[in-house]
């Protein structure tokens, strides 16, 4: 039976990407045998579900080290600092050497395939191959965009492009989340990566009839996900439609600033902020339309799941939304126009028709994102 290793930043915590790699380890240890190294500080419970089959370590890289500490530190405090100034503070803080081999100590040679997170671990990855000489098969997952990961000033790896390409391209294989970001990284860094779809995050029998007079968002509160840009947009469709509310699902560092944004707009008796739940099905099934407000994703589960109960979706034009709106699915406006944003609200309010006709296609391509269909291209890289 072939290891499996998957490396992430977090498997006990909410987000896109932890329900992903819960779902894919769930599915990959039917047929292999699956470990997750997580750099959580502790067992928790897994919010996805994860199967007692998948065993779970450990992998703290910056135990004992006040250098990273302090380096993590500039680059949050004083971010023009790190990636202006010192762009070298980045890999002092995220990829250095010693990190690299505490990942090859706790692999070794005992892994068939390793597959790694986001920019990090995959950059980390890279560097044990080409140090040590790691014998398996090596893939890193990149789980948001090129333009969130490169092109977002302060963010990631800004202005540190040589520090990712010269570590990645000794990878087996790199997986990117649809075809335009595959092609940013072959024209700009001569990269040839493998598309894989993520699966859509969520199964149910259940459909929303698509009468119940409510938009509905999920994630995170944070910058990224844009909710902000989505009570602004909400507050202009309010001036003209006295009968539709808004439901945000989720938690994170910017309710407070939520709530004061939406109490500031005059829209309180009209915005429900959930909170953090296990499951964003309910919320969906009664609401008739989804809207996605990010400023950047990597394959926003949440589209998916709202595509699984035939919600219509209406979002922002990012290049995470190309693979995911080419049927009549999804509207798209011009992003972050909240004027734009509030039109297309009070169109599909107006319009039962246009809401059911994108609903049914909305399904068909939920079915396509299926889990079974995302495994099978995955094992032609294992």
């Amino acid at each position: 039976m072939k290891k499996i290793a998957i490396f992430t930043y977090s498997i006990y915590t909410m987000g896109g990407e932890q329900k992903i790699v819960t779902m894919l380890a769930n599915e990959m240890c039917k047929e292999y045998d699956v470990t997750i190294f997580t750099m959580d500080n502790s067992v928790g419970n897994s919010m996805y579900n994860l199967s007692e089959r998948v065993q779970v370590e450990f992998y703290h890289p910056y135990s004992g080290d006040i250098v990273s500490v302090l380096t993590r530190g500039i680059v949050h405090a004083i971010p023009w600092l790190a990636y202006d100034a010192f762009p070298l503070i980045i890999k002092r803080a995220y990829c250095h050497d010693e990190y690299t081999r505490k990942m090859y100590d706790l692999l070794g040679n005992s892994y068939d395939t390793v597959i790694t997170t986001a920019w990090q671990l995959s950059i980390l990855l890279g560097m044990a191959k080409a140090k040590y000489g790691l014998k398996c098969n090596t893939i890193g997952w990149m789980h948001s965009s090129y333009e969130a990961y490169f092109e977002t000033k302060y963010l990631y790896l800004y202005k540190n492009e040589k520090l990712f390409c010269d570590s990645v391209k000794c990878l087996d294989y790199v997986v990117v989340l649809n075809e335009h970001y595959a092609d940013d990284y072959q024209k700009k860094m001569g990269i040839d990566c493998k598309v894989i779809y993520n699966p859509k995050g969520l199964r149910s029998d259940k459909k929303s009839d698509l009468q119940n007079k409510n938009f509905v968002a999920c994630g995170r509160f944070t910058n990224e996900k844009g909710f902000d840009l989505l009570i602004k947009a909400f507050a202009i469709f309010a001036k003209e439609n006295e009968e539709w509310n808004l439901s945000i699902v989720g938690d994170g560092p910017l309710k407070k600033e939520y709530r004061k944004l939406i109490e500031q707009l005059g829209i309180s008796g009209r915005v429900r902020l959930w909170g953090r739940l296990d499951s964003v099905l309910q919320p969906l099934l009664e609401s008739s339309v989804y809207v996605l407000s990010s400023r950047y994703e990597g394959f926003p589960t949440c589209v998916t799941e709202a595509y699984e109960v035939g919600l219509p979706v209406i979002a922002f034009d990012i290049p995470a939304m190309i693979p995911l709106s080419q049927s009549g699915e999804a509207i798209l406006v011009d992003a972050y126009d909240v004027e734009a944003l509030a039109e297309q609200m009070l169109n599909l309010a107006k319009n039962d028709s246009l809401r059911a006709e994108m609903g049914k296609k909305a399904l068909a391509i939920a079915e396509s994102l299926d889990i079974n269909q995302i495994v099978g291209r995955w094992k032609d890289i294992l």
